[in-house]
C-alpha cells in the first residue's frame, strides 16, 4: 500500500517537473522537500502543500487490525461460547468420552481458527484490491492547497517570478542576449571613444 502511494506521488512528481522546466533535476521524491525550500517564507500555502504531500503515509495498521481482530475475536471462548462448549455434533449426539470431547473441541477450534484465517484473508485482499482512497485524498488536499487556496496564485507568480530563468530556459536564453548586447553596446561605445581619440 506505501509503494503504491510513492507511485502516486512519483507521479505528481513527473508532472510538476513537465511544468517547471530545469529547475531541479531530481527525479525522486525529494523534489518536494526541494521545491519547498525554494518557496519564499510568505508562500504559505504552497509550502503547506508541498510538505503534507512530501510526508503523506499510508498509516492502515489501525484499519488492518480492526479487521483481523473482528476474525480473530472469534476465537475468544468468553465471545463464542456455544461453538466451543457445543461442538455441531453435540447437537445430535451424547458424548460418552472425555476423550471425544477434546477431539470435538480440537476439531471446532481448527474450524473456528481455519474460518478467521479465510475471513482474515478476505479482508486483506479487498483493502489491496480497493481503488486507493488514500492516494485519491492526499492528491485532492495537495491540488486543493497549491492551485484552489485563496492568494495561492500570488505566491506562485512571486515563485515562479523568482525562478522565471530556470522554469523557462527561454527566459535563461533572453537574459543572455540583453547580456550580450549589453556587452556588444560597451564594446562599440569603447572603440567609438578610442577612434575618437585618433582622429583627434
Amino acid at each position: 500500500m506505501q509503494l503504491s502511494l510513492e507511485n502516486r506521488k512519483n507521479l505528481v512528481v513527473k508532472i510538476l517537473k513537465s511544468h517547471l522546466g530545469e529547475l531541479i533535476d531530481s527525479e525522486e521524491i525529494d523534489f518536494l522537500s526541494i521545491i519547498y525550500n525554494l518557496l519564499p517564507d510568505n508562500a504559505n500555502h504552497l509550502k503547506i502543500g508541498f510538505q503534507k504531500l512530501e510526508q503523506f503515509d499510508v498509516s492502515h495498521a489501525g484499519r488492518v487490525i480492526r479487521l483481523l481482530r473482528v476474525n480473530i475475536d472469534q476465537l475468544k471462548p468468553d465471545t463464542n461460547t456455544s461453538a466451543l462448549l457445543f461442538p455441531e455434533k453435540q447437537f445430535t449426539q451424547k458424548i460418552t468420552a472425555e476423550l471425544n470431547i477434546e477431539e470435538q473441541i480440537l476439531e471446532t477450534l481448527q474450524k473456528l481458527h481455519q474460518e478467521a484465517a479465510d475471513k482474515s484473508e478476505t479482508a486483506l485482499n479487498r483493502i489491496l484490491c480497493e481503488p486507493s482512497t488514500d492516494a485519491y485524498f492526499m492528491i485532492e488536499e495537495f491540488v486543493d492547497r497549491v492551485l484552489r487556496a485563496k492568494d495561492v496564485q500570488l505566491e506562485w507568480r512571486i515563485f515562479l517570478r523568482k525562478e522565471c530563468y530556470q522554469v523557462w530556459p527561454e527566459f535563461k536564453q533572453i537574459e543572455q542576449r540583453v547580456q550580450q548586447q549589453l556587452i556588444w553596446r560597451t564594446l562599440v561605445e569603447r572603440a567609438s571613444y578610442v577612434n575618437s581619440l585618433l582622429i583627434r
